[in-house]
């Protein structure tokens, strides 16, 4: 399974009609662990505007677009395990990369928030793609 770097998957989002900037976007790849996981910190702060996600799967060939209102995590702050973070207050969230709880929280301590309605686009990856990380 390869991985990619934001800069990589902006550029992906962009050619593919998704309208998106580094600083208005959080990043991952799946984890690499025993979990499978998308691991994402989300500055608390970023969120009093609507925050664009991509989630990459090198395993699958997919780069998942999604755009989280801001309204979600004001109206359901609680549902989150809110974090410090190298000094910052985040949003620590783990999106599941498989199965029937697929785009679902499976961060401990958060309520299980489901983030698959809010995918815009999914597109296809090939491995020269992956490979610029």
């Amino acid at each position: 399974m390869c991985a990619m770097n934001k800069k990589a998957a902006i550029d992906i989002a962009q050619q593919n009609g998704f309208p998106v900037e580094a600083g208005q976007c959080v990043f991952s790849n799946v984890n690499r662990g025993p979990r499978n996981v998308w691991w994402l910190d989300i500055p608390v702060e970023k969120t009093n505007r609507g925050v664009a996600v991509l989630l990459c799967d090198g395993k699958n060939k997919r780069l998942y677009c999604l755009v989280v209102p801001r309204k979600i995590f004001r109206n359901n702050a609680g549902d989150f395990f809110c974090g410090v973070v190298k000094g910052v207050d985040k949003f620590r969230i783990e999106p599941s990369a498989s199965g029937q709880d697929f785009l679902q929280d499976r961060r401990p301590g958060s309520a299980g928030f489901r983030f698959h309605p809010f995918v815009e686009k999914s597109i296809e990856i090939d491995g020269d793609e992956e490979r610029r990380a």
